[in-house]
């Protein structure tokens, strides 16, 4: 049963984080670090159909997504937290100490003097402020088990 709130209250609707695919070459996304998180995506063929088990279940692969808050976006009304995928490289140039501080990735284009599957390796360049984290917008965001009662 829903409890009434007898103060006079202002909501604002929360959104997923916008998912960033790396399609276009000079694509930039940019914000404070929030979170580095371990999922499972599917695995897809060439041509992106997801690949499936024996039994007919998909298959996955662990992966890192990265979610940044876009200041700029909070400030202008429009949905501040956007996320992407890691690639090797991307996972290699940022570490979890960076969460809190500013970044900026951009795809630079693909390379293809290295593939995989017949896959052109994706080029990034990863840019991490040198100023100090901005450990209050962080600390706000972690979730832990101790959080989740059941």
């Amino acid at each position: 049963m829903a409890s009434k709130v007898n103060v006079p209250q202002e909501f604002t609707e929360r959104h997923d984080p916008q998912f960033i695919e790396f399609d276009t070459e000079g694509m930039t996304v940019g914000g404070v670090l929030m979170s580095i998180e371990k999922i499972d995506v599917a695995k897809k063929d060439n041509d992106g159909k997801p690949l499936m088990d024996g039994q007919g279940q998909p298959l996955t692969q662990k992966a890192l997504r990265y979610t940044l808050f876009d200041l700029d976006a909070e400030r202008d009304g429009k949905n501040p937290l956007s996320c992407f995928l890691g690639t090797h490289q991307i996972n290699s140039k940022i570490r979890p100490t960076d969460k809190g501080k500013l970044m900026m990735v951009r795809f630079e284009g693909k390379d293809n003097n290295v593939q995989k599957n017949g896959n052109a390796m994706k080029v990034f360049r990863v840019f991490i402020s040198n100023l100090p984290a901005r450990k209050d917008l962080v600390a706000a965001t972690q979730i832990t088990d101790e959080d989740i009662s059941f």
